[in-house]
């Protein structure tokens, strides 16, 4: 992942219903009226997502949470944003 990207900031979508259950998170998509269940790493990936924080920001929160490196952090966040950003639930503000 280029610098760049790492620095990239995005916030979610405001056409989501959003409901937590335990680490995971059942997203629902208005317009499209289409759902998805995020599974824990995801879930805390988008409750993170705040239009604030930068990748490499939310990456070292990852690292004391799911006790796995930066680099690997800052992979999981790039593959998930990549989703995420195809299926319209976030924007990129920053």
């Amino acid at each position: 992942m280029d610098r760049e990207m790492k620095k990239m900031i995005f916030c979610i979508q405001e056409n989501l219903l959003i409901e937590r259950f335990d680490d995971q998170m059942l997203v629902f998509q208005v317009d499209k009226n289409l759902p998805y269940v995020l599974n824990g790493v995801a879930a805390f990936i988008l409750r993170n997502t705040d239009g604030k924080k930068s990748q490499e920001d939310i990456a070292e929160k990852i690292c004391m949470k799911f006790d796995v490196g930066f680099r690997q952090a800052l992979e999981g966040i790039e593959f998930i944003y990549e989703e995420m950003r195809l299926k319209d639930l976030i924007v990129r503000v920053g």
